[in-house]
């Protein structure tokens, strides 16, 4: 087939990288300024929609999770045991968006060279993803923010889609029980 036309296929895997724009935004805008954005993924045929929030505050309300489980599960802890609990699951330091030129000490024709990788997250708060049934959200539970692989995400919009939007969408009347609330 590749012979008749003037064209080989790519085996680069260029097409396997996540959007450069889509790791800048993040970066730039959500990470470095911490300012949360409505956002709507489409991954590998799923839709998920929600507010991207910073790597830093994904990490924080991982590790209060945590520290939170942790304390639970425990009877009477001496503050020593209270201080290791809350060191072992401390994530706060395990960033992956750092200034590279300041943890490093490389001015930037040196990190270029050296061809780092961008970010590989996003960190997704109140994630709901949407399917023909009532969708499913995530909202009651104690860690209700996902994390995704950049280079899962295959296409993206900004802007957080909300039930009110996906009820609007439809040709008929949903007859819904519980006077027109969702049942989950």
């Amino acid at each position: 087939m590749w012979d008749s036309m003037d064209m080989e296929p790519e085996d680069s895997g260029f097409w396997l990288e996540p959007d450069f724009l889509l790791a800048d935004l993040i970066s730039g805008l959500v990470n470095k300024t911490g300012m949360p954005l409505g956002i709507t993924l489409f991954m590998h045929g799923t839709v998920v929609t929600g507010t991207l929030v910073s790597e830093k505050e994904y990490l924080s309300t991982l590790s209060e999770t945590f520290i939170r489980q942790a304390r639970r599960g425990m009877e009477s802890p001496s503050e020593a045991d209270i201080k290791a609990v809350e060191e072992l699951f401390d994530f706060r330091s395990l960033k992956e968006d750092v200034d590279l030129e300041e943890f490093t000490g490389k001015d930037e024709a040196e990190l270029e060279a050296m061809d780092l990788p961008l970010i590989r997250h996003l960190h997704l708060k109140d994630p709901m993803i949407i399917v023909p049934q009532p969708s499913i959200t995530f909202g009651a539970s104690p860690m209700p923010v996902m994390r995704i692989r950049l280079a899962a995400v295959d296409s993206w919009m900004v802007g957080k889609m909300t039930l009110d939007d996906l009820e609007s969408d439809l040709p008929f009347d949903l007859d819904l029980p519980n006077d027109g609330g969702l049942r989950h």
